[in-house]
């Protein structure tokens, strides 16, 4: 690959040599420059390599569909999904015969969600018990750590002088409901103009003018980088 290495990349690079030699060698090497593979079929094939876990005893893959196309997978045969696994994930082509039947693929569907009521007396919800997020972003676990920042610095004074009612309670999911209803917004949003247009389409892919935008403008990019490492709300322990 032609480019250089960013800071950012060296930084990563000094725990995770190995995830950086194969961005950078073989996602964006060898498999970005093959001249066979379509724009859109080196993106999937990139975008579900990266999303391939090793945990040591076995691989832990993320398939993404289109909503509501299961069935059309399975009508094409376990040997068909096998194969689109293997071409996806050269690495596991000599294991995916372990895919022994339909059990052995668990659906996950992705919801967007968020209680009406995070709190009852002696209960508070926060994070992924009061509000389901969706992948896009990988953002979750960031408003389930910001959420209990949040609860501390807002209840650790009334826990610790004997005090607590359910207005405290409610004074967090008061504080953390904007920020997350913003952040499943932007989510939607995603996953309606890109991640969507992506799995349908069977041709040539153009980025939307979002997209583009960032790529064009420094200036974007880096917001866009705050809101997914920040949140629209950052919280700071205060106690």
């Amino acid at each position: 690959m032609a480019t250089q290495p960013t800071t950012a990349r060296d930084k990563v690079r000094t725990f995770t040599p190995k995830l950086i030699e194969l961005t950078e060698n073989v996602l964006f090497g060898d498999v970005w420059e093959r001249p066979e593979l379509s724009k859109r079929d080196r993106s999937l094939i990139t975008v579900a390599t990266l999303i391939a876990l090793n945990r040591s005893e076995h691989w832990q893959c993320g398939y993404v569909i289109p909503k509501g196309r299961l069935d059309e997978i399975r009508s094409r045969g376990l040997d068909a999904f096998r194969a689109d696994v293997a071409r996806l994930l050269p690495v596991a082509q000599d294991h995916v015969a372990e895919i022994r039947n339909w059990d052995d693929v668990k659906l996950l569907t992705v919801k967007v969600d968020r209680l009406q009521r995070w709190s009852r007396p002696g209960l508070l919800c926060i994070g992924d018990a009061a509000h389901a997020m969706s992948p896009v972003g990988g953002v979750g676990i960031n408003l389930a750590i910001q959420d209990a920042v949040a609860a501390a610095n807002l209840l650790a004074a009334p826990l610790r002088e004997g005090r607590l009612t359910v207005d405290h309670l409610e004074q967090v999911a008061s504080r953390r409901l904007w920020p997350t209803r913003a952040t499943q917004e932007l989510q939607l949003a995603i996953q309606r103009r890109v991640v969507r247009p992506v799995l349908d389409s069977s041709g040539t892919l153009h980025p939307p003018p979002l997209v583009r935008l960032l790529t064009a403008i420094p200036q974007f990019r880096r917001l866009a980088a705050r809101l997914v490492g920040m949140g629209v709300r950052p919280e700071h322990v205060r106690v």
